[in-house]
């Protein structure tokens, strides 16, 4: 009877003892920053500039002129992304208005961090980084794709290889069991 009772305290503790490294939660802001400028990096690339820019346009149904003048706020691509997509959020989608409300909490005041701006305008800072992650693919879905574009390319140059492989697997396979 006294082990039950022990183990369930431990038990009990255990769970309700915070652990930093299993509790804590994500710094959205952080990562949002992050990922913004993966965008921009991204930007300063061969043609770079003219893949985000169709990207936004494409992702957020705006025009060039648009993001043109937010760039001529001195906005990097991936902040353009963030402020789109928390405007696409507001009641009325992005919009001058929506655009411009957004654009005055950033730049003026105490020059609010993104996640404030999304958690005083009632905006979900997650669905933000979603829609920047479509904009910027990140580096595990790059090499995925390096990975399939170097399977495809290699069955089509070496077919027997490939066959041969697929035939050596298979009869480990077998011999195993």
């Amino acid at each position: 009877m006294k082990k039950i009772i022990l183990f369930s305290f431990l038990g009990l503790l255990f769970f309700l003892y915070p652990l930093p490294a299993v509790h804590s939660e994500p710094n959205d802001d952080q990562e949002l920053k992050e990922e913004s400028h993966d965008v921009d990096h991204e930007a300063q690339e061969h043609d770079g500039q003219q893949k985000v820019t169709d990207r936004l346009k494409s992702q957020f149904n705006v025009s060039d002129q648009r993001i043109q003048s937010l760039r001529d706020q001195k906005l990097g691509y991936g902040e353009i992304g963030i402020v789109l997509a928390l405007a696409k959020q507001m009641p009325g989608g992005i919009n001058d208005t929506n655009v411009n409300k957004i654009m005055d909490m950033r730049q003026n005041g105490d020059k609010h961090g993104w996640g404030n701006i999304a958690k005083s305008l009632n905006l979900n800072l997650g669905e933000v980084r979603s829609q920047i992650n479509h904009i910027h693919p990140t580096s595990s879905e790059k090499s995925s794709t390096n990975t399939e574009t170097q399977i495809h390319s290699d069955h089509g140059n070496n077919p027997s290889h490939s066959t041969m492989n697929m035939g050596q697997h298979s009869s480990m396979g077998r011999s195993g069991k």
